[in-house]
């Protein structure tokens, strides 16, 4: 095979996958996870816009957004059958900040504290 991009080695595989599925109907619909990474270094047009860009070429039919439970990304998750798209950034990056966020922070009672140690010292 003649040395080429990955660009185009992926494209080639994913052309594939779409030419074998249109043309062998006895076949199930293959699971395909195409995953998408949006960079501020990479769009200098902004990532929001490199986002919707992505989303509006690819017609999945359901589209949902989650920040991860680190709070550090953005998930942009297209569904259709048998695929799954999802457009990742950096949440700095992606999102406008729109308030502070408080934690509530619990301390263990000193009854049950002191509990905990005796049986711990017990063992």
């Amino acid at each position: 095979m003649p040395e080429t991009s990955d660009r185009a080695v992926a494209a080639a595989v994913l052309r594939a996958v779409a030419d074998l599925l249109e043309s062998r109907p006895d076949l199930p619909v293959p699971r395909v996870d195409v995953t998408y990474w949006a960079w501020a270094h990479k769009h200098p047009a902004g990532v929001p816009q490199a986002i919707a860009a992505v989303a509006a070429a690819i017609p999945c039919p359901e589209w949902a957004t989650r920040i991860s439970d680190d709070g550090k990304l953005l998930e942009l998750l297209g569904k259709a059958p048998g695929t799954s798209v999802n457009i990742c950034a950096r949440v700095e990056e992606a999102c406008t900040p729109t308030g502070t966020k408080t934690v509530t922070t619990w301390e263990t009672p000193l009854e049950i504290a002191a509990l905990v140690t005796a049986v711990s010292d017990a063992r």
